[in-house]
């Protein structure tokens, strides 16, 4: 549903109620779904997150039949903004200000992880390079030790040699999956974090 849609919709709901509340709702929805498409939302997806439009009038109309109270039963708050309450509260400007910081922070200390964080990567590499390595190595010291079947001592230790580099490269791979999904994981908290 587009956001065209979704307004027309909601506005058709809300009959009945003032003009000012109509306006003010369609307005405060407008700003919503706006503000999610500037945070990189289709505005599908934008209008999605905010329920039917059935759903949205019947929420406004529940907070302006609360707002409208006797006073004394109502906070400044819930009277001033009966439409933010009705659909959940809107980041804070305390919250917009904590997400700046935190991604001025992760800008300036960049100089620092950002390094360690490609040295966990290549850590990542070097363990499947290794692994690689030494299971290659294994293969040569098994093929070395049949090729020197003439001396069985040797062909024993060629052999030997060759089946314990060939081990430890097995363990190795796994080793590196192990990290290489431990670092998908974190990278893909540290942008869920962000984007919170």
């Amino acid at each position: 549903m587009t956001k065209a849609e979704f307004l027309t919709r909601l506005q058709a709901n809300l009959n009945g109620l003032s003009d000012e509340e109509i306006n003010k709702s369609l307005e405060y929805y407008t700003e919503m779904i706006e503000d999610s498409v500037e945070d990189g939302q289709s505005e599908e997806e934008a209008v999605a997150t905010l329920g039917s439009p059935d759903e949205a009038a019947r929420r406004i109309r529940s907070e302006l039949k609360n707002a409208a109270a006797p006073a004394e039963a109502v906070s400044q708050e819930t009277a001033g903004a009966p439409v933010a309450a009705a659909v959940g509260e809107a980041p804070s400007q305390k919250e917009n200000d904590s997400r700046t910081l935190t991604i001025v922070l992760l800008a300036v200390t960049s100089v620092v992880w950002f390094p360690v964080y490609i040295s966990l990567w290549a850590c990542v590499i070097s363990l499947y390079i290794c692994g690689g390595s030494f299971m290659l190595c294994g293969l040569v010291g098994i093929g070395a030790g049949i090729a020197a079947l003439a001396n069985l001592t040797e062909a024993g230790l060629y052999a030997g040699v060759g089946l314990i580099l060939l081990s430890v490269g097995m363990l190795l791979i796994p080793l590196g999956t192990l990290c290489f999904k431990g670092l998908l994981k974190l990278s893909a908290a540290v942008v869920r974090q962000l984007k919170a």
